[in-house]
């Protein structure tokens, strides 16, 4: 299946036998073909409300300009990056198993695309104690984190609220 993701760089490679790489010459229909300084080209700024795009190739060889072909691809949008503590995503978690939990893992699902990391801004935790309500909204999984969980939280009582995710 043919896709590209709008908002990254999705690198392509463009080339027909005894045609050298320099000769060929792509074109898009929306987005831009770039070309890095090791020859890598990428096609980028694709509009994420955009379905499909093409890219077109020709080449010109001794003064004369060949069409090598044209291939059409979908336009997808990037997943959002769904975080996990404890390779849970929602709901109340045992205090014990939030205790286990060395971080907060933002995962993307369904994306086979290399070098995208994000990180987790913020997020808060919040526990009932005896009716009243408890919360903690550190930067990150933190001894703090830990401490409060200890000793505000009764078992199966925490929840963690992911505020923020960010790319990196």
């Amino acid at each position: 299946m043919n896709i590209f993701y709008a908002g990254v760089k999705n690198p392509i490679s463009i080339s027909s036998p005894g045609i050298p790489l320099d000769a060929i010459r792509p074109v898009i229909s929306d987005g831009t073909i770039t070309k890095d300084s090791d020859g890598t080209r990428f096609v980028e700024n694709l509009e994420q409300d955009i379905r499909t795009t093409t890219i077109s190739a020709s080449a010109t060889i001794d003064g004369r300009t060949i069409s090598l072909g044209s291939q059409e691809f979908r336009i997808k949008r990037v997943p959002p990056p769904i975080a996990r503590i404890a390779n849970m995503t929602d709901g109340a978690i045992d205090r014990n198993v939030l205790l286990a939990a060395d971080a907060i893992i933002p995962v993307m699902e369904d994306f086979d695309f290399e070098g995208y990391n994000f990180t987790i801004q913020s997020y808060t935790v919040t526990t009932f104690r005896g009716g009243d309500v408890a919360r903690l909204a550190p930067l990150q999984v933190t001894g703090l984190m830990m401490w409060f969980v200890t000793k505000y939280a009764m078992p199966e009582e925490v929840s963690v609220f992911i505020l923020k995710i960010s790319e990196q």
